[in-house]
């Protein structure tokens, strides 16, 4: 449903910039085992320093601090939440060596450590618009070397997005689209019509069912007739100048498609996006997501909304309908997050926290995003599992019973947490139906076991892999 669209990806402003390379001799080495099963690292990043030989802003080498702190101490921080190969298609960053940053001890010493050049890139622009707090990046502040520390550290993932300030959420470089989107924003961001429309989703629903079937009759319904009227007006006043192209450029960021986003942009009370030298919050980014779902579908009730005469170009109109069928990417976040906190004018009283049984189905069978693009990514099959325990009640059975352990191959997690799903539990998950062998990519897997990291096909009669449609006991 989603294709690469390579034909939309625009020049980027400048390069993705290309670091200095001095050399230390020293690498950096991790510090014994953390203090205790609370403690985590977070990375303190420098300005640039004045002597730092430098093409521009971007060029000058990384510096900083790493520092262990505790969960339970006094200790303020924000979350990075970003692509660890980059968030682009194609990615620019396929033939580039790894950068290096500079890690400052309290003696004064210095010693260099390793990341990937989209995480390079990153840090780069956000020393640009200055870190007042340091910042979580699991990439610095979990030694990747260690697959102990890094099971223990998997566990405490969701007490350290939920304790941070906020999550900052790197969306990759600019493109001269993105940032049209990122300048149009503040014109609709604060809309009373779309805020009210984000915090029902129900009455948000009628007016998108009503649009689709280009309803003139509301049935004596004054309010779905004033939302209807609203919008319509809404979308005459924005729609020509409705940045599609960008809008569907930054859906597309492979950022939304990773596994891990679920849990880190759901768990943070606060979130920010940026993308290049831009950034917006989150509810500035569901508020214009808002208007492009709706606009799409009240824009020809009660008259057109643009002009007899225009005629949009072909690439336009084509990037506009692929913007409108991308809106359930971003959606798929805001849903989550709805969830996660529990929060009652979203969630209309009825949806609660999910178990780690139904989130991890939730996300193999989402019925509300398909299609090659809609689906989450990981480079380990371990992480389709390990990425949502964070999104778990604290007392859920399955999620405290299953042991986090990444020397453990997939085959054996994923025996062990069908095993548990088998238990008796308020919403049972037929696992026989998910145990699809065509789609298996996991090696020595029991027959009875689904391979969790495929994209599974809903079972004829499930709804989502967990509620049948029909039941002969009625």
């Amino acid at each position: 449903m989603f294709p690469v669209v390579q034909k939309w990806v625009s020049l980027y402003h400048a390069p993705v910039p290309r670091p200095e390379t001095t050399c230390y001799a020293s690498t950096f080495e991790y510090s014994r085992p953390l203090p205790n099963a609370r403690s985590f690292r977070v990375f303190h990043l420098s300005p640039p320093r004045p002597g730092d030989k430098a093409r521009d802003d971007l060029s000058a080498i990384l510096r900083g601090r790493i520092e262990v702190v505790d969960l339970d101490g006094d200790c303020r921080y924000n979350a990075l939440s970003y692509c660890w190969e980059g968030s682009i298609e194609p990615s620019p960053y396929a033939r580039q060596r790894r950068d290096r940053i500079v890690v400052e001890e309290a003696d004064g010493s210095t010693s260099q450590l390793l990341i990937s050049p989209a995480l390079s890139t990153a840090l780069r622009h956000l020393r640009i618009q200055g870190q007042p707090l340091p910042l979580f990046i699991d990439q610095i502040c979990i030694n990747q070397a260690d697959s102990a520390e890094r099971s223990r550290q998997i566990n405490l993932m969701g007490d350290i997005y939920r304790s941070c300030e906020c999550v900052v959420s790197w969306l990759d470089v600019a493109t001269r689209y993105t940032d049209a989107l990122f300048d149009f924003l503040p014109r609709v961001s604060e809309n009373e019509l779309l805020l009210q429309l984000m915090q029902n989703p129900p009455r948000a629903s009628a007016l998108l069912q009503s649009g689709m079937e280009r309803r003139t009759d509301f049935g004596g319904d004054e309010t779905l007739r004033q939302d209807v009227e609203g919008m319509t007006a809404l979308t005459r006043e924005h729609w020509l100048h409705f940045p599609h192209r960008g809008f569907l450029e930054i859906c597309m960021r492979r950022w939304f498609r990773r596994i891990w986003i679920v849990q880190e942009a759901c768990l943070g009370r606060e979130m920010v996006f940026v993308c290049g030298r831009r950034s917006c919050s989150a509810g500035a980014l569901e508020a214009v997501s808002q208007l492009k779902m709706l606009g799409s579908t009240v824009e020809h009730l009660e008259g057109a909304t643009l002009p007899g005469h225009y005629r949009p170009p072909k690439h336009d109109t084509e990037a506009k309908h692929r913007a409108f069928m991308a809106t359930t990417l971003v959606f798929r976040i805001f849903r989550e997050r709805a969830a996660a906190w529990e929060t009652p004018a979203h969630t209309n009283g009825s949806q609660m926290r999910r178990g780690l049984d139904n989130l991890v189905v939730r996300f193999n069978l989402d019925t509300m995003a398909q299609g090659p693009s809609a689906r989450l990514g990981s480079s380990d099959p371990k992480d389709y599992i390990y990425a949502l325990k964070g999104l778990a009640p604290a007392d859920d059975p399955v999620s405290t019973q299953l042991v986090t352990d990444y020397a453990l191959p997939a085959a054996a997690i994923f025996t062990a947490f069908t095993r548990l799903l088998l238990t008796p539990s308020p919403s049972p998950i037929d696992t026989l139906f998910l145990s699809q062998p065509a789609t298996r990519t996991v090696p020595d897997l029991p027959t009875w076991v689904p391979d969790w990291s495929t994209h599974l096909t809903n079972p004829h009669g499930y709804r989502t892999g967990c509620t049948p449609v029909f039941r002969a006991g009625g």
